[in-house]
């Protein structure tokens, strides 16, 4: 009967600890703990909450220790890292009691948020909207990070870097870091009806003249600031002398001459008279030293330059060839490398494709 007694009670004691263990499964939760990036900026002097980088499962925040591997340069305390030093350092977050660790690379370094100018403009009538994001400079910030706002929202809106304007009258626009109120700069802009009364040609003197095959972008000047050139409108009057594209660009397609025009949605207008000339030179010259070769290290190169009658004429009118390409090799652009490992004098040639009696040579000499 003892014995039937105690198996009895074996029995009752091995089911309670089964049920006890099935249990205690069930209630096992997984536990982790990552960060979001493998890396984060602090700027020097910052506190940043690293609390909020990271990614934790069925863990307490206050169940987290912190540390640094280089606490003079990022310290830190109950997730708080700070900007000490400008250099890098590894935060570590581990779970108490468990080896359960995630790592975070954090860059100290020197921030800087800017507006290039302090003043500027937008046409109210032709514009409207305006992108200053390009007038904004920005050290170790993410233009994501910036965020944007108008002191007066009846003159003109910003969003996303976007100024729309919608009265007459100054605005000041304001970038910032988000949750930096140090780290912003100021824009004030102008907002007006300008209107564009004059277009002019920047011409450069002599006046030019522009070779067969060649393009040639036009820059134009207004009489009043910030006044758009937009929506253009260019015409050639012989397309079969030049050509000119919507972008400003004409390109010369035989000799003769020609006038440009471009005229403004307002119907302000100007012309600029273009002679197209021959692309066969009568002049090359290398320029070089007198009675000396050029020096050229072994492995390093030279880029040739050339003067021409006409001017400016492209480079892939001319051949070039090595006397010797063992010792220096050239290529169509006229960009010259010494061998490795060799010394010695190597002539180059330039040689006119339209005009063979046109050439120049200039000598190299390859040193150590």
């Amino acid at each position: 009967m003892k014995v039937k007694i105690a198996l009895l009670m074996i029995c009752s004691f091995l089911l309670f600890n089964c049920s006890s263990d099935d249990n205690s499964n069930k209630n096992t939760k997984e536990v982790s703990i990552s960060f979001k990036n493998k890396q984060k900026f602090v700027s020097l002097g910052q506190d940043v909450n690293l609390v909020d980088e990271l990614v934790f499962v069925n863990v307490s925040p206050k169940d987290i220790e912190w540390s640094s591997t280089n606490p003079n340069i990022a310290p830190v305390k109950d997730g708080i890292v700070t900007g000490v030093k400008a250099s890098e350092s590894i935060i570590i977050a581990k779970i108490k009691n468990l080896d359960k660790v995630a790592a975070l690379t954090v860059r100290v370094g020197i921030t800087s948020l800017y507006f290039l100018n302090s003043y500027d403009g937008l046409d109210l009538d032709q514009t409207k909207t305006r992108d200053i994001k390009p007038l904004l400079k920005l050290e170790n910030v993410d233009l994501k990070d910036v965020t944007w706002t108008s002191k007066d929202t009846s003159i003109a809106t910003v969003k996303d870097g976007i100024v729309t304007a919608l009265r007459s009258g100054e605005v000041e626009i304001i970038a910032q870091v988000k949750n930096n109120e140090e780290l912003k700069s100021e824009l004030i802009m102008q907002i007006k009806s300008f209107g564009l009364k004059e277009i002019n040609f920047v011409q450069g003197f002599p006046e030019m003249k522009l070779p067969i095959g060649q393009h040639y972008k036009y820059s134009l000047t207004t009489g009043e600031s910030w006044v758009p050139l937009d929506n253009l409108v260019w015409k050639s009057s012989n397309e079969k002398i030049a050509k000119i594209d919507q972008n400003g660009v004409v390109e010369g397609i035989s000799a003769g001459k020609v006038r440009i025009t471009v005229t403004a949605p307002n119907g302000v207008s100007a012309y600029i008279d273009q002679e197209i000339i021959s692309n066969v030179p009568t002049y090359l010259n290398i320029r070089k030293p007198l009675d000396k070769p050029i020096e050229l290290p072994q492995g390093k190169g030279y880029t040739l330059q050339l003067t021409t009658i006409p001017e400016f004429l492209s480079i892939s009118l001319f051949t070039f060839t090595s006397s010797d390409s063992s010792l220096a090799s050239v290529d169509e652009q006229g960009r010259v490398v010494g061998a490795e490992g060799k010394r010695g004098k190597v002539t180059i040639t330039v040689v006119s494709k339209e005009n063979p009696a046109i050439k120049d040579k200039v000598d190299f000499l390859l040193i150590d």
